[in-house]
C-alpha cells in the first residue's frame, strides 16, 4: 500500500463515507493522516445512512483525542449523539459551526441536559454559528450567544 499513489486512494475514497475513511485510515502513518485530514473538516452524524452507535463510539474514542482540532463543522442529532459528545466537547478546539437536528418525532426528555450541552458548546471560543432544528424548522444564530 505504501507504494500506491495518493491519487488511487483518493479515487477509492470516493466510494466510502467520510466517517468510514476517517475511522479506517486513522493513525496508520503520516501519509494517511495527511490524506484523511480534509475529511475531518465537516462531520455530519445525521446522514441518511443511519450511523450506528459503534461508529460514533469509535470516532469519539479513537479520532477525537488526536484529531478533534481538525473538525470545524459538526452536525449531530439531538438526543443520544448529543449525549455521547457531551464530555468530549473540549476536544473540538477549532469548531466554528454546530448544527443540532431532531426529527418531528423526537421528544425532549430533559431540557436541563440540552442546556448543559449548549453551555459547554458555547464556551468554545472559536464557535461562531449555532443552528438548532426540529424537522423543517430551524433556529440559527451567527453572532452572539447567551444562555438565559
Amino acid at each position: 500500500m505504501e507504494y500506491l499513489p495518493d491519487e488511487l486512494f483518493l479515487i477509492i475514497f470516493c466510494y466510502l463515507s467520510k466517517l468510514d475513511i476517517v475511522c479506517a485510515f486513522n493513525n496508520l502513518n503520516y501519509r494517511f493522516q495527511q490524506l484523511t485530514n480534509p475529511y475531518l473538516f465537516n462531520i455530519d452524524f445525521t446522514q441518511k445512512n443511519n450511523i450506528n452507535y459503534r461508529t460514533i463510539y469509535s470516532f469519539i474514542n479513537e479520532i477525537l483525542p488526536s484529531q478533534g482540532h481538525n473538525i470545524r463543522i459538526l452536525t449531530l442529532q439531538i438526543g443520544q449523539q448529543q449525549r455521547l459528545f457531551q464530555s468530549h466537547i473540549h476536544q473540538l478546539t477549532n469548531l466554528t459551526c454546530l448544527t443540532l437536528k431532531s426529527d418531528e418525532t423526537y421528544k425532549l426528555n430533559s431540557t436541563d441536559e440540552l442546556y448543559q450541552f449548549l453551555a459547554n458548546i458555547l464556551s468554545l471560543k472559536t464557535l461562531n454559528k449555532l443552528s438548532i432544528s426540529k424537522g423543517r424548522k430551524a433556529l440559527e444564530s451567527n453572532k452572539h450567544f447567551r444562555i438565559i
